[in-house]
């Protein structure tokens, strides 16, 4: 008769079941062949797994185990098990704890019941249809005839339609009507090539319909399965509309950031020519000149030094100190106005200007001009033809007591509706059109920022109250006084 100690190796090798005994420290110490067949070396030490993917899967096992050694008989939850070169298996997995006579507990004793037939095919579904239905991108599958089979959450958001009443119709519903006829043609030759998957939005993006008929574009893959018998054709989707309009204020700051960068070297470069000329019509004035010639030249001067300071004035932009530095509020709104004045000539608009304080702020010089350029600019383009635009300066005080500077810029134009004055600073939001880079406001705000302000606005779009006002505050160039 077999001793006591040799009786769990004997049932272990020749029981029919898939068995094995964990140690205290769940290493496996024995295990019957069945079990052995099936899981080779996976799950040798549920504590050392999780290193492969394979071994994760044993995570449930480790659980049940941990609550074994506590004294009590666990069953797992089920654990799928995909062993090399094989197909899944489906196990649960019943942990009871060992102990000897005394009672003391040395390990764990495991039984692996297999899930099959209809019981696993359930449990696979149903972990199919989770992934499905949690997945972040639209999923959709159609049949041979186009019709819909599937349908998951993040598509019935997509399109705006629930998956009941999306189940059977046909996929051009989801179509623009220009591509419904196309369509069909495109699947087929999918289908014919023998390809697994392929990319439908190379090399150009698609076109896609929502349920309340807004067309928006999209980026698809397709995949098949199936024979001869039943194809089954599977689209995954995602809305690339933000994505798109990100690209393309991306493109026009790119081309606006050049535009700007010719114009400084245009500027550079001419400055040595208008210096010539300057000097030239200095000397032509030294000689004696009919009075109507002498007229002309003082004319001609004017208007090349009118030359001279925009040249100047753009290449301060750039080459200004970056150190911050009183700035008289009457000097930097007018040389803003200089900046726009062929803006202001064709708008009509003229510029009403009323300084009620002479505290200069603190701050940089070419970018506090082109914040101000920025505000005109966007005021310019509010007004009708005829319109006035105003400035304001008041003395005022910082949040923290300092002295201050507001400086408004108001304007009665069409003013800013309701639902876009929460975006107003957002970068790359415009509603200008391909006019606009929806940048001007949002790089303004970040140099009145770094200079230590504040940029607040204020709008209405009807009443006789119609128009904008921006208010910009920033820290006065003098000391507080004692006391």
């Amino acid at each position: 008769m077999p001793s006591p100690e040799a009786r769990p190796q004997l049932l272990l090798a020749h029981s029919p079941a898939k068995l094995a005994i964990y140690d205290h420290d769940l290493r496996r110490l024995d295990a019957s062949r069945s079990w052995q067949e099936c899981f080779a070396g996976a799950a040798d030490s549920l504590r050392a797994s999780g290193s492969t993917s394979q071994d994760a899967a044993f995570a449930p096992l480790l659980t049940a185990c941990e609550q074994a050694l506590r004294g009590e008989s666990v069953t797992s939850s089920v654990v799928c098990f995909e062993p090399p070169g094989g197909a899944p298996r489906w196990f649960s997995f019943v942990a009871h704890p060992c102990g000897e006579a005394g009672g003391a507990n040395r390990g764990v004793c495991v039984y692996a019941a297999e899930e099959t037939g209809q019981r696993a095919l359930k449990i696979q579904q149903q972990r199919t249809e989770s992934i499905l239905h949690t997945a972040m991108d639209a999923i959709l599958s159609i049949d041979e005839q186009h019709r819909i089979v599937l349908f998951n959450h993040a598509a019935e958001t997509l399109f705006l339609c629930p998956a009941a009443e999306a189940l059977g119709s046909p996929l051009e519903r989801f179509l623009p009507a220009e591509f419904r006829g196309a369509h069909p043609r495109y699947v087929q030759n999918f289908g014919a090539t023998g390809e697994t998957t392929r990319s439908m939005s190379a090399p150009k993006r698609l076109q896609a319909l929502r349920g309340d008929g807004q067309i928006f574009p999209i980026e698809a893959t397709i995949s098949k399965t199936g024979g001869e018998g039943e194809r089954i054709y599977t689209v995954i989707l995602r809305d690339i509309t933000e994505r798109q309009r990100t690209e393309a204020a991306m493109l026009r700051a790119e081309k606006l950031a050049l535009a700007g960068r010719m114009a400084v070297s245009l500027a550079h470069e001419i400055n040595n020519p208008l210096a010539s000329l300057t000097n030239a019509l200095y000397l032509v004035g030294q000689h004696e000149i009919p009075e109507e010639a002498r007229h002309f030249l003082s004319l001609a001067s004017s208007e090349l030094q009118r030359v001279v300071h925009l040249t100047r004035q753009s290449l301060g932009f750039y080459q200004e100190s970056g150190r911050p530095e009183p700035v008289l509020v009457p000097d930097l709104v007018e040389s803003a106005i200089c900046m726009m004045e062929g803006k202001i000539k064709r708008s009509g608009s003229s510029i009403e200007r009323r300084w009620k304080t002479s505290r200069p702020v603190l701050g940089v010089a070419g970018e506090l001009r082109q914040v101000v350029a920025n505000l005109l600019a966007n005021s310019l383009d509010a007004v009708s033809s005829g319109a006035t635009v105003h400035f304001r300066s008041s003395a005022a005080s910082m949040p923290d007591g300092r002295p201050a500077v507001r400086i408004t810029i108001s304007d009665d134009g069409h003013g800013i509706s309701p639902a876009v004055r929460p975006h107003i600073f957002d970068p790359f939001y415009t509603t200008k059109g391909d006019f606009g880079t929806g940048l001007g406001l949002w790089v303004s705000k970040q140099l009145v920022d770094k200079q230590g302000g504040q940029l607040r606005l204020r709008s209405c779009n009807s009443g006789p109250r119609r128009g904008t006002a921006i208010s910009l505050l920033l820290p006065a160039a003098i000391r507080p006084s004692a006391g």
